[in-house]
């Protein structure tokens, strides 16, 4: 077996290729070795060599290839005086950061026989990977290009850096210093295209004193411009419309008083103004304005003219239409909407305490009349009024008349009150209706409320049936049962579809119950024809059938049980029968 103990290296850092500028530093490295038998011989053949690099001669972390990685073998063929070379890092490239400390020790391993060579402290050869930093370079002349592919620093910690660039008379142009963290530029700054030469940065000073920078495209069209004007003005800035000579939008840091800014749209032959935020639209508060290309359609003002805050809307012909004012009078606001001349047709407000208080609506006519007032506070109460196109008021609703309840008086055309409503007639009084006619549309009989007992039989009061006084329960009815009754009070109204027209009683007395009983008027009623057919104009009475009607065949019986007469005829057997009730 043949026992290696000796390997000489030599390391040297090659560059793939100078020719291009901005080729990358490579990162493989070139080891040359010899390696010999324990008596010196040189050793021919092949081999497998394993290469690693670590901090120290002894430190077990391994830097390169990587701590856990697999390692980067090569296959090597021993020349007669067992020299061998190999480029490391072709199979995991050596990173510049490797280098970045002095002390870095390569190390060699025979695969075969599994011997480890004392590690070799790298030479100043493979360092020149470290071409992409300068460390520790002091004076001196750089002649040519110098590329930079990552930051660029100037100046240490506590000692600060500087750059001058100077013209071909040694004048410094530009100067970045690092002190108080300045660029100075004689004559101005542009920023050019590589390839074409074009302008797309400028610095510069705009020609009255201040500074100015220009941003342009592609094609050298102005798209954003900054400048600082004379003393006493703002900085102002424009970013221009794509393709266009005329500014999108401005902002202004002194406008007179205040920063403004607009925003712009091209009509062909120029620009319109379409949007302004003023800090300062006039009493010292901000205004948002929206144009439509010629006039002025919204506007949000946080004075509204003297006070609170405003909105205005504008229609196409520049006529205000709708008005939101927060501070119109005694620090309340109002509000107002307008035809389409700008002549005001509603108006709401809130009134301050030195104008009575509460609140006010108004509405009026195409002729400039008002027609519909309705104020929250007249005399501490609320009112509506609706007047006629002439002013005159025709409906008048009050919260309270005087000192008594609400109140709703309707006028006729001469202004007279024709119908009064009033829930407190007099004061403490009872709810009226006050009028010359009163037309009820939704029933056709007279009734008042009862409570009614069921039949002996168990039959309950249902709407048709006739009802007697009930002599066990004064005050109160009971379904009928007996032919000829003289206790004969009514007929329970809402059969047929026939409701009250008028309903009478007095809540939580003797004169109220649950049910309606016609009095007068025309109601459906029960009826059995069993006596005798029913003929128009027949009179009717209570029958032994509990709740039913029936044709009176005993007149001298009849007197005092007489319900009403018929108003249709009944055949035979039983059914509703329209009666005209006429007790008697």
């Amino acid at each position: 077996m043949r026992v290696f103990r000796t390997l000489s290296l030599a390391i040297v850092a090659v560059a793939l290729t100078t020719a291009v500028s901005f080729a990358a530093v490579p990162q493989t490295m070139n080891v040359q070795g010899r390696l010999t038998d324990s008596n010196g011989d040189p050793v021919v053949g092949n081999a497998t060599l394993i290469f690693k690099i670590y901090p120290t001669p002894t430190d077990p972390r391994e830097l390169w290839p990587q701590q856990g990685a697999t390692d980067e073998s090569h296959a090597v063929t021993l020349g007669p005086d067992g020299l061998w070379s190999v480029e490391i890092g072709t199979q995991y490239p050596i990173a510049t950061s490797i280098y970045s400390d002095s002390s870095r020790w390569l190390e060699v391993q025979h695969q075969e026989s599994g011997t480890v060579f004392p590690r070799i402290h790298m030479s100043s050869g493979a360092y020149s990977f470290r071409v992409s930093t300068v460390d520790n370079a002091s004076g001196g002349d750089i002649f040519g290009d110098v590329f930079l592919h990552s930051t660029f620093y100037v100046g240490a910690l506590g000692d600060a850096g500087n750059i001058i660039v100077r013209d071909e008379t040694t004048f410094p142009q530009i100067k970045l210093t690092g002190t108080n963290g300045q660029i100075e530029a004689i004559g101005g700054i542009d920023l050019v295209e590589t390839i074409g030469g074009d302008t797309y940065v400028e610095l510069d000073e705009n020609g009255s004193g201040g500074g100015m920078v220009r941003v342009r495209d592609e094609v050298g069209n102005t798209a954003c411009y900054m400048a600082a004007p004379n003393v006493g003005t703002g900085g102002f800035v424009s970013a221009y419309l794509e393709n266009s000579f005329w500014p999108g939008a401005t902002m202004n840091g002194w406008d007179g008083n205040s920063g403004r800014l607009e925003l712009f749209e091209p009509d062909g032959s120029g620009f319109n103004t379409n949007v302004v935020i003023d800090a300062n639209a006039g009493d010292g508060a901000a205004a948002l304005t929206l144009h439509d290309g010629v006039n002025e359609i919204i506007r949000l003002d946080a004075s509204g003219g003297g006070g609170g805050a405003g909105v205005n809307l504008r229609n196409s012909l520049g006529n205000q239409t709708f008005e939101i004012d927060a501070d119109e009078e005694e620090d309340n606001p109002a509000f107002r909407m307008r035809n389409e001349l700008g002549t005001t047709k509603l108006r709401m407000q809130v009134r301050g305490p030195n104008s009575g208080g509460g609140s006010e609506f108004f509405m009026w006519n195409h002729t400039g009349q008002s027609t519909v007032e309705i104020d929250g506070d007249e005399g501490d109460d609320g009112v509506i009024r609706l007047s006629d196109s002439t002013g005159s008021t025709k409906i008048e609703m009050l919260a309270a008349e005087g000192v008594t309840g609400a109140q709703i008086a309707l006028r006729n055309k001469a202004g007279a009150q024709t119908i009064i409503i009033d829930a407190e007639h007099g004061q403490g009084g009872s709810g009226r209706v006050i009028t010359q006619v009163l037309q009820i549309t939704g029933g056709s009989d007279l009734s008042e409320q009862f409570d009614i007992s069921a039949h002996h039989s168990g039959i309950e009061p249902a709407p048709g049936m006739v009802v007697c006084l009930d002599s066990k329960n004064p005050g109160k009815l009971v379904v009928s049962g007996s032919g000829y009754d003289r206790k004969v009070a009514g007929i329970v109204s809402g059969a047929g579809g026939v409701a009250p027209g008028m309903l009478m009683g007095q809540h939580n007395s003797e004169a109220d119950g649950q049910y309606p009983v016609a009095l007068t008027g025309r109601v459906y009623v029960m009826v059995d024809a069993s006596n005798g057919p029913i003929q128009v104009g027949d009179l009717l009475t209570t029958s032994d059938v509990p709740g039913h009607a029936m044709r009176v065949a005993d007149y001298e019986r009849a007197q005092g049980a007489i319900i009403g007469k018929a108003m249709e005829p009944l055949n035979s057997g039983r059914g509703l029968v329209l009666t005209l009730v006429n007790l008697q």
